[in-house]
């Protein structure tokens, strides 16, 4: 009869240290997934800032594109009218001094210029 009773008390000293055990798991359980959810919550509102830039960067690249696109057109231009006949004719005339034939040049005097 003494090993009867004594192995309901090893059982509860058994179930005592199996429930010590599983709180501590348990514990360790809750502690890892708050770390997870902690990590999961920052890296979220990190990727929304990340975002938020990238589309600040999206908007101002747009803006110079733009603005390079404008510059670009204006040069466009610029060749079409530096290509042009009547610019290459007023070029050679103002900075050469070429004359067509048959035209006489008429030069201001170096006293008339001072």
């Amino acid at each position: 009869m003494a090993l009867s009773a004594r192995k309901p008390q090893n059982f509860k000293d058994n179930r005592k240290v199996n429930n010590k055990e599983t709180k501590r798991f348990q514990g360790l359980v809750k502690i890892v997934f708050i770390i997870f959810l902690l990590y999961l919550i920052i890296s979220f509102i990190l990727g929304i800032f990340k975002a938020y830039s990238l589309k600040k960067d999206i908007a101002s690249l747009r803006n110079e594109v733009e603005s390079l696109q404008k510059v670009n057109y204006q040069l466009q231009k610029e060749v079409e009218y530096i290509k042009s006949p009547e610019a290459i004719e007023k070029l050679a005339r103002e900075k050469l001094g070429l004359v067509k034939p048959g035209e006489i040049v008429v030069m201001p005097s170096k006293e008339a210029r001072e």
